[in-house]
C-alpha cells in the first residue's frame, strides 16, 4: 500500500493542478464548479486536493488489491489532513510574511499531499481499529464531499471563503 500511496501523491498532484484551471475551460460551468477552484480563496484551493484525494480513493476500491483492515479510516485521515494541512500552512505563512507567495503555495500543496498519502499508510499499518471506526471513516468521507460540493456555491461570509485581498497578494 506504500508504493500505491506514492502513486497517489503523483495522481493527487497531477489532477489537482489541472482542476485548477477547469472551471475556467468549462465556461464556468456549475459541474466543474464543484470539483474545480471557482475564485483564488484558500476554499476552493482546498477542493484542488480533497477531490483528487477522493478519486484516488474510489481507484484503490475499484482495483483487485488487497486493502488494509483500516482502509476507510486511512483514506478518511488523508483526505480530512491534506485540505487541513494545507489551510493552516497558509494562513501560518501569510501571517509570518504578511503575504503569500505562489512558490510558497506550490509547495504546500506537494508537502500537504504528501503528509496526507503517509498518514494514510500509518492508519494502514496500525492494529485494526475495527467496524466502528470504519464506518465513522466512510461517514466523515460522505460528509467532506457533501460540504465540498455545496460550499463553494453557499455565500459564506468567512476569510477562508473570500479570496485573498489586495495586500496579501
Amino acid at each position: 500500500m506504500a508504493r500505491l500511496e506514492i502513486f497517489g501523491a503523483l495522481f493527487i498532484r497531477a489532477l489537482g493542478s489541472l482542476l485548477h484551471f477547469t472551471y475556467e475551460a468549462a465556461d464556468k460551468a456549475w459541474w466543474a464548479g464543484i470539483f474545480s477552484a471557482t475564485n483564488e480563496s484558500v476554499w476552493e484551493h482546498l477542493k484542488l486536493a480533497f477531490w483528487p484525494g477522493a478519486i484516488w480513493t474510489l481507484l484503490l476500491r475499484l482495483i483487485p488489491i488487497d486493502r488494509p483492515k483500516n482502509f476507510w479510516a486511512g483514506r478518511a485521515t488523508s483526505l480530512l489532513l491534506m485540505p487541513l494541512a494545507i489551510a493552516l500552512g497558509f494562513y501560518g505563512y501569510t501571517a509570518l510574511l504578511g503575504s503569500h507567495s505562489l512558490i510558497l503555495d506550490l509547495a504546500l500543496f506537494v508537502v500537504s499531499i504528501a503528509c496526507g498519502q503517509a498518514a494514510a499508510v500509518g492508519v494502514y499499518a496500525a492494529s485494526p481499529l475495527g467496524r466502528g471506526f470504519e464506518a465513522a471513516a466512510l461517514v466523515l468521507l460522505l460528509i467532506m464531499m457533501a460540504a465540498f460540493s455545496a460550499f463553494s456555491f453557499i455565500g459564506i461570509d468567512a476569510p477562508l471563503f473570500q479570496p485573498p485581498s489586495e495586500h496579501t497578494q
